[in-house]
Formats: C-alpha cells, structure tokens, sequence
C-alpha cells in the first residue's frame, strides 16, 4: 500500500513542498520522511482519501523541518 502510495503521488508532492523550501533535496528529504512516517502508523490510517492523508503527513513533515530551520540560523 505504501509502496503504491510512494509511486503514484512522491513526485506531486515533492514539487508541491519544494515551492515552500526553494530546495529540491529538502523537498525530496521531507517527502521521504512523510512516507516513513506513514509506514509506521499505517495501523493508525483510518480509511479514506490516501492523498489527504499522505498530504498531512508531509505538510507536519515539513514544519518540522521549517522549525527546525529557524533554531539552526
């Protein structure tokens, strides 16, 4: 499941959070990371839209990564 989910909807969302971050590698990292997340609480996935879901994730991912950004400058 996650593996499809990966295929069909990782590149949307990398172009989707590169527009936040202006860096294709972080984009590429967050979206990585959304996705490793999501294999670990898969148990938790409720059922409907996969993309909603998936998009959650990433969103949280990335502000994570924008928080971390501002304690590193």
């Amino acid at each position: 499941m996650i593996a499809g989910l990966y295929r069909r909807y990782a590149p949307e969302l990398v172009r989707y959070i590169r527009k936040y971050t202006e860096d294709q590698a972080a984009a590429e990292d967050i979206v990585q990371e959304a996705f490793l997340r999501a294999f670990r609480g898969f148990a938790d996935y409720r059922g409907g839209s996969p993309r909603a879901w998936i998009l959650t994730i990433v969103r949280n991912c990335h502000h994570s990564w924008w928080q971390d950004q501002k304690r590193s400058r």
